[in-house]
């Protein structure tokens, strides 16, 4: 059964995996790299792709404005898009590489792509749910891994989420 919060690690091998445009046009490097996302969710060793091709980072509306802190992001820096993958393991995600269907889904990626980082996820976090904190997003991941893995029921119930929220005891 599917977990609708996870926190902690699936058992699957994911990799997350930022792209950076090899030039300024965010239409067309968007389009190559959803054409990349369908290709690649299209192969069964592929368990999951989620594309997120963020707008262009504008200089000119530094995120978060802070005083006295650069927040400038080089050109090269601007246009990405990150891709999160799952495979069953290291070993189909590695022989997935070097199959024939990740060669064709990679044609041309060089025109669009300048850079590729990948990055290993350890875990999945939820910390909101449908509008609400989870435990998780509540008291952090790790305590919360414990609370769940001991059936700390103490540290979960409406008068601890209170006391966290409030810094007081809820009315007894």
């Amino acid at each position: 059964m599917a977990e609708a919060s996870p926190n902690g690690d699936d058992g699957l091998d994911r990799i997350e995996l930022h792209l950076g445009a090899s030039h300024g046009n965010a239409s067309k490097f968007g389009e190559r790299i959803a054409g990349l996302a369908r290709a690649l969710a299209a192969e069964a060793p592929v368990l999951k792709v989620r594309l997120h091709l963020p707008d262009p980072y504008d200089n000119a509306k530094p995120a978060p404005p802070a005083p006295d802190v650069d927040h400038a992001v080089p050109d090269e820096r601007r246009l990405i898009a990150v891709l999160e993958l799952a495979f069953r393991s290291p070993l189909v995600r590695r022989t997935f590489y070097a199959s024939d269907a990740f060669k064709a889904a990679t044609v041309g990626l060089a025109d669009h792509v300048a850079y590729a980082s990948a990055f290993a996820v350890s875990g999945v976090y939820t910390y909101v749910r449908d509008g609400e904190l989870t435990l998780a997003g509540l008291r952090g991941s790790r305590p919360a891994q414990l609370i769940e893995r001991i059936g700390a029921v103490n540290q979960a119930g409406a008068d601890v989420r209170h006391l966290i929220r409030t810094g007081k005891p809820s009315a007894c």
